[in-house]
């Protein structure tokens, strides 16, 4: 979800409380899922508790009120080098 898709209230939360990066290092789908939570909401008062969650998360380094640390990057070559078996033997073959 890019910035031009963020809803404009949701933006100035981010912002007001210096969560901007933060929000902008998640991966993409659970970006989508913050925004999706909120927007779905049938009553207000649920979308600003769901956005306040999502703030206070963010705040905590959490996601779903778990521990979230980034993944690290992986390369494209470590990826299909492991999918090969690259650097590792596998007894009885040749």
């Amino acid at each position: 979800m890019s910035g031009e898709e963020l809803p404009r209230f949701v933006r100035s939360a981010l912002e007001s409380r210096g969560l901007l990066e933060a929000f902008a290092e998640r991966p993409p789908a659970q970006r989508a899922h913050y925004v999706r939570r909120i927007l779905r909401a049938a009553r207000a008062s649920t979308a600003e508790k769901r956005l306040e969650q999502m703030l206070s998360e963010l705040e905590g380094g959490l996601h779903m009120k778990r521990p979230w640390t980034p993944r690290p990057a992986r390369s494209l070559s470590s990826k299909s080098d492991s999918a090969r078996g690259a650097g590792s033997s596998t007894p009885g073959r040749r």
